[in-house]
């Protein structure tokens, strides 16, 4: 049985559920489908991906860290199709935040107010709202440009989703 114990309280971003594999070859019995081992092997990309671009953030200064973690999150949601708008729901607090940036949450603070004060985002009740994407895809130090609908149409919901790439040259 494949197990391992987690010391720290893990705070998941949107509903989980965890089961533990009960075959003592459950994981090899698992990716003996291949639909299935493509999946992991997918997502353990993204993964990859998603490590390599928190690694480089470090180089920047906590505004730039802020803004790439921002981006991220918001990538990550609008790519599930989970949020529609420039506003997402972010339930976790300044001390997480600042574990994860390498900040103290005094500094996430005065970025938080700095970031406000530029109306570039804001963050109020664990609530985020990107005022201006553009100057945050600038702040992250990926230059990549974001192409937003002017109105969002009665069109459907994948039709009403901008394109934003994960890196330059990926497919949205």
């Amino acid at each position: 049985m494949i197990r391992k114990t987690v010391k720290e309280k893990i705070v998941p971003l949107n509903s989980l559920v965890a089961n533990p594999i009960q075959s003592e070859h459950g994981l090899g019995d698992l990716m003996a489908s291949q639909s299935t081992a493509l999946y992991v092997a997918w997502l353990l990309g993204q993964q990859q991906r998603r490590n390599y671009r928190h690694l480089a953030s470090m180089s920047l200064d906590g505004r730039g860290r802020m803004a790439a973690m921002l981006l991220d999150f918001f990538r990550r949601l609008r790519r599930r199709r989970l949020i529609s708008d420039l506003t997402y729901h972010m339930p976790i607090g300044q001390e997480h935040i600042g574990n994860y940036l390498s900040l103290t949450a005094v500094h996430v603070n005065r970025i938080l107010k700095i970031l406000q004060e530029e109306r570039i985002a804001r963050m109020e009740r664990h609530n985020v709202t990107i005022q201006d994407l553009e100057q945050l895809v600038l702040l992250s130090g990926e230059h990549i440009p974001v192409v937003l609908p002017n109105e969002i149409t009665d069109a459907s919901p994948r039709d009403s989703v901008p394109s934003i790439p994960i890196m330059p040259g990926a497919p949205s």
